[in-house]
């Protein structure tokens, strides 16, 4: 370990010590595992395992509580946080969040079963230009088309889900499986279509040891990262809280250890892991 890292990583640690402080940390995931018992994405409790061993002086309390419900404890409590959300305007005005993100995953993709009817009609669409996902939610069937509850996906697309003429095609999940629970539904034809990070479709598929070959589109409206910021209460303890994790989060991230707790959820492409080496370093203005 670098001297450089060391000195960083006590200024973090002191500065922790001088303020004894208490969280309750609101995960979706009951005990690192989701729909059917498999592993969650362990990439939110890995770069939290390693963000609070760079906080000591935190005590933290850990309760399991869906989307919805883990954005109202927010709410509810005045020192609660919570990882690995995006975002958008209207969490901005709600809570304090870290200026730099927790997680960072390549950018959302549309999945289909590669042997459904509505991944033709797309492949055809697409070779006269960009896919709009308004083009999508246009050929799915409904009720066809997966929408994870209280999840963010970009204020776009989150505006086109929420548009009254759509409502009919979306199928909204809300249990606390997430994504895992959604992509069962495409890979059992409950649904037809979704949107999903890579790194995540990917596990997921693994983990639920499916035959079916999926297929992915480029929706123009996506864009081409996901950042994962932790979200805090919006009163003076939630707003300590956040620019500490914050400081963790500068200090951690310079590390290899933070580096590989990402690169082990990415599929295993050198040429997605090259493309997702630059988004990190360009992200956290590392060199590796």
């Amino acid at each position: 370990m670098s001297r450089r890292f060391l000195s960083l990583l006590l200024c973090c640690c002191c500065a922790f010590h001088a303020v004894a402080e208490s969280v309750l940390w609101v995960s979706p995931d009951n005990e690192g595992r989701t729909h059917k018992n498999i592993p969650s994405m362990g990439v939110k409790e890995a770069t939290f395992a390693l963000l609070t061993e760079a906080m000591p002086g935190l005590d933290i309390r850990v309760v399991s509580a869906n989307n919805n419900r883990a954005l109202q404890m927010l709410e509810d409590y005045p020192a609660a946080c919570a990882g690995n959300k995006i975002l958008s305007k209207d969490r901005a005005q709600r809570y304090y969040a870290t200026t730099l993100p927790q997680t960072v995953f390549p950018g959302l993709r549309l999945y289909t079963r590669e042997d459904a009817a509505i991944t033709r009609k797309l492949e055809a669409i697409q070779q006269n230009g960009p896919l709009l996902l308004s083009q999508v939610l246009q050929y799915v069937s409904e009720r066809q088309f997966g929408v994870v509850g209280g999840r963010r996906y970009s204020d776009s697309i989150d505006n086109i889900l929420h548009a009254p003429k759509w409502q009919q095609k979306v199928w909204i999940r809300t249990a606390s499986d997430m994504g895992a629970g959604m992509m069962d539904m495409l890979l059992s034809e409950r649904i037809e279509a979704m949107l999903e990070h890579p790194n995540s479709a990917y596990h997921y598929h693994q983990q639920l040891n499916s035959a079916v070959t999926l297929h992915s589109f480029t929706v123009t409206e996506a864009p081409d990262r996901a950042l994962g910021y932790i979200l805090c209460s919006k009163t003076p303890q939630g707003k300590q809280l956040s620019e500490h994790f914050n400081q963790a989060i500068s200090t951690v991230s310079q590390t290899p250890a933070y580096l590989r707790a990402h690169l082990d959820w990415l599929p295993q492409k050198e040429q997605d892991k090259a493309a997702y080496l630059q988004l990190y370093n360009q992200i956290y203005g590392t060199g590796f």
